[in-house]
């Protein structure tokens, strides 16, 4: 939503975007199995749910963090496929024209991120106006301002918000110079939250 905002507002109510971990993962860049099924399911059962606790995903390395979620009877733990359909129709708007934003724009992501691929951000990043500022962090996952090294992001963020044209403390610009040019595969995952002590990181 925010991006979209972003790039048809020709007068942007804000001084600048921050896309955290950004929801860009369109059609055109999803295995035709998922889009097959996402759109089967969306209009033969669209209120079938879906669960993500038999996912060999890992959103955080913060294990207590996700404890919580998992326990906390006010998180949804089960979402409409006809919801899924929606959310992927907004990520298809999301990423038709990211030249189009208007607004200085900083996104950060986690090189282990097990949600949104690096594939789709990085073609998302490259389109993006020139002077727009992406960090990459080596221990980053896709709840990066929730994570264990959650801080790190919090200080570029507001070193961003104060000083948009200064490098970041963490030099997590660095990394993103090269990571969506060749990024690891992602890693076999175990089952979520079983008694692993810490989550994959890509390539280990």
């Amino acid at each position: 939503m925010a991006t979209l905002a972003a790039a048809h507002n020709p007068a942007p109510m804000a001084d600048g975007l921050i896309l955290v971990a950004p929801a860009v993962w369109a059609r055109n860049t999803m295995p035709v199995s998922y889009r097959v099924g996402l759109w089967l399911g969306a209009h033969l059962a669209p209120s079938m749910t879906l669960r993500g606790s038999n996912l060999e995903i890992w959103p955080s390395d913060n294990i207590e963090m996700l404890r919580a979620f998992s326990a906390d009877p006010l998180v949804i733990k089960e979402t409409r496929i006809d919801a899924v359909y929606g959310l992927v129709n907004l990520m298809d708007a999301a990423v038709v024209k990211p030249g189009d934003i208007a607004l200085p724009t900083l996104v950060v992501y986690g090189a282990n991120d097990q949600i949104v691929p690096a594939e789709p951000v990085g073609l998302f990043v490259a389109g993006l106006p020139p002077g727009s500022r992406v960090a990459v962090y080596e221990d980053g996952y896709h709840m990066l301002l929730r994570d264990l090294e959650a801080r790190v992001v919090i200080d570029d963020i507001a070193a961003w918000i104060t000083a948009p044209q200064t490098p970041l403390p963490s030099d997590a610009e660095v990394l993103a110079a090269t990571f969506f040019i060749a990024p690891p595969e992602p890693p076999a995952t175990p089952r979520f939250l079983t008694a692993r002590p810490d989550p994959p990181k890509r390539g280990s």
